[in-house]
Parts: C-alpha cells; sequence; structure tokens
C-alpha cells in the first residue's frame, strides 16, 4: 500500500526534508480512500506483484522506505530519556488509588516471549502489567511484577484518545451489575497493540482510559 501510494502521489509531499513524515501520511491516506473505494487494493496488488517479481524500480523503492524508517525510528530511540525516579521498596504507590473501588488489576497484562531493550535496561520474557505514569513532567509506563516495579521505560510519543470510540463495549448483561464504574471505565478502557518494525524495533502501543503511550525497544543489545 505503501509503494502503491508512493506511485500514485508521490509529486504532492516533500520527499526530501521530511520523507518518513511523508511516507506515513501516503500511508494514511491510501488506506482511509481504500475503505471508500475497494479498486484501489488493485493497485496495491500490483505493486505486490513487482515486488515479488523483483522489478528494480520497486525493490530500490521498498529498499529506500525501509532505510528511511530505520533511520527515523533510530533517532526516536537516541532520544529516549531515563525516567530519574526512586520507589520505596520497588512498589508504586499510586497504584492503592486506581484499585479503590475494584478487586482486581486496572492494568493490562502483557506477556513478552523475547528479551527486549530500552536505553540501559534489559527486560527479560515473562509477564508483565503495564501502567502509564508521569514524575516530573516525564511520561513512562511501569513494568511491574508480583506488585514489584521491575521496569521503568520512557515513552516516545502520547496522544489523547476518545474511550467511546477506541474502545469495545461490555456485552449487556453487563450493565446490570450494580457496580457500573469497575467495569465500564475500569475493565474496558485498556488495551495493548504491540508489533515489529522490521528487523531492529519493536514498539508497544498502551491504551489506557483517555491516554495512549507509544514506547520502542531494541531486538539486540547493541
Amino acid at each position: 500500500r505503501t509503494i502503491a501510494g508512493y506511485n500514485l502521489w508521490k509529486d504532492e509531499y516533500d520527499l526530501t526534508e521530511n520523507a518518513i513524515d511523508s511516507i506515513l501520511k501516503i500511508y494514511v491516506r491510501f488506506n482511509k480512500i481504500e475503505k471508500e473505494d475497494p479498486t484501489y487494493k488493485d493497485y496495491a496488488v500490483e505493486a505486490l506483484k513487482k515486488l515479488e517479481a523483483g522489478d528494480k524500480d520497486t525493490v530500490d523503492l521498498w529498499k529506500w522506505i525501509i532505510k528511511i524508517s530505520l533511520e527515523d525510528y533510530q533517532k526516536i530511540y537516541d532520544n529516549l530519556q531515563d525516567i530519574q525516579v526512586e520507589f520505596i521498596n520497588d512498589e508504586d504507590p499510586d497504584e492503592y488509588y486506581d484499585t479503590q473501588k475494584i478487586h482486581f488489576s486496572p492494568y493490562p497484562l502483557i506477556r513478552l516471549t523475547h528479551t527486549l531493550y530500552v536505553r540501559n535496561q534489559v527486560i527479560s520474557p515473562g509477564f508483565y502489567l503495564l501502567t502509564p505514569r508521569e514524575y516530573n513532567g516525564q511520561k513512562c509506563v511501569l513494568f511491574k511484577q508480583a506488585g514489584k516495579i521491575k521496569h521503568i521505560v520512557p515513552i516516545f510519543e502520547y496522544k489523547t484518545v476518545i474511550p467511546e470510540y477506541e474502545y469495545e463495549k461490555p456485552p449487556k448483561k453487563w450493565w446490570q451489575i450494580r457496580d457500573r464504574y469497575t467495569f465500564q471505565t475500569q475493565y474496558y478502557e485498556r488495551k495493548i497493540r504491540a508489533f515489529d518494525v522490521y528487523s531492529d524495533f519493536y514498539e508497544i502501543d498502551l491504551y489506557y482510559r483517555s491516554g495512549l503511550s507509544k514506547m520502542l525497544f531494541k531486538k539486540n543489545p547493541y
């Protein structure tokens, strides 16, 4: 889709100073138009066939897109700041307030199957509860196990989301329960999206209530 969109609209974007931003805009634009006009899928299929067939121009374009994308992610990673904060007994003091009205953890759980690296931290495989926090004006995500903070991960981007549009609504039968607050706002307004960024990076997007926290990790320590 990126290649197809590039071939259609490359003259409309600044691909010298803001190449990666333009590529992302092209990708979003193509996906939006394709939903409205399914015939645009034919452009994507044609581009994919050329790529698989080894068409030189298409292959060169794909390599260029990967190159500038990796360069952009490397800049993002290099600009991540370590979060300087200390905790008593490695415990999150704000967790008490988050769990006052509920009987289960409000934080989403993720299982890592491979080691990830962020700055000077090595995050081992395992289950972690992800908790968004802010300290001294720096937003971050706490990785917790058995009630203890194991890692403090900086985020590279934060966005405000609209819960009504971002999260699935609970089944009707759950609305019958007396404590509506528990199930409507605590249990459902959380989710995680995680994906590979080519071969070098891994991104985890944490949605929690009205916020989206984006984290970037390396797959290798170098």
